[in-house]
């Protein structure tokens, strides 16, 4: 964070030497927040992950996907399971044509299943996200939710686990508010210091600078 504040720091006395001070305005945000480090969040005993260290690993809940869909499939070895390096997983589509079982009702199954691991809340599938009413974090996967493209399961873990391939850092991908808030920051020429509480959108950031430009 220092370094990134030097940065900034930097940037912006360029910005201001190329421009001048008044004809300037600069709008900082992000495309999406962080989960905490969930060691940290163990250690401040805040965190609601039921998983202990707060990693669950990729490879691990892969591998569990590939057993449960052998069960359920009744598939001669184990199917290939993609992991999108976020929270969807799935199995080739033309792996699904030798299931005993149909699709739907096969990744339904290997879902309910899922829900019983540690630290899992909840295995979306397509169906879920197309049933009604959906809202709360259904609602939140379903408005980026692609049948065609988004795989067989997104998996929802408690608050403050971190679905991960490494061992240290943090990372994102979750449906709770710390991965969703994001800073909105004018700074520059007519801005007054402040700070202003209550919702705010990012889409909103685009034609306030278009009003203020003219």
């Amino acid at each position: 964070l220092r370094d990134l504040d030097a940065r900034l720091k930097t940037f912006l006395s360029f910005l201001e030497a190329r421009v001048g001070g008044a004809r300037l305005l600069v709008v900082l945000t992000a495309d999406h927040g962080v989960t905490p480090i969930p060691e940290v969040s163990e250690a401040l005993g805040v965190s609601e992950c039921r998983v202990p260290g707060g990693r669950v690993h990729g490879a691990a809940l892969v591998a569990r996907i590939a057993a449960l869909a052998r069960e359920t499939c009744g598939f001669a070895g184990l199917p290939e399971v993609g992991w999108d390096g976020n929270s969807a997983f799935a199995v080739a589509r033309e792996t699904w044509s030798s299931c005993k079982v149909p699709r739907e009702a096969a990744i339904a199954s290997v879902a309910h299943a899922l829900a019983r691991e540690p630290g899992v809340v909840h295995a979306w599938t397509a169906a879920d996200v197309a049933a009604r009413p959906c809202a709360g974090a259904c609602a939140l996967y379903e408005a980026s939710f692609d049948p065609e493209r988004s795989g067989d399961w997104v998996v929802q873990l408690d608050p403050h686990c971190m679905l991960t391939s490494a061992d240290a850092g943090a990372g994102h991908g979750s449906p709770y508010a710390f991965d969703r808030a994001v800073p909105i920051v004018f700074w520059g020429n007519g801005i007054a210091a402040r700070t202003v509480r209550g919702p705010a959108r990012t889409i909103d950031i685009a034609p306030t600078v278009a009003a203020r430009a003219g």
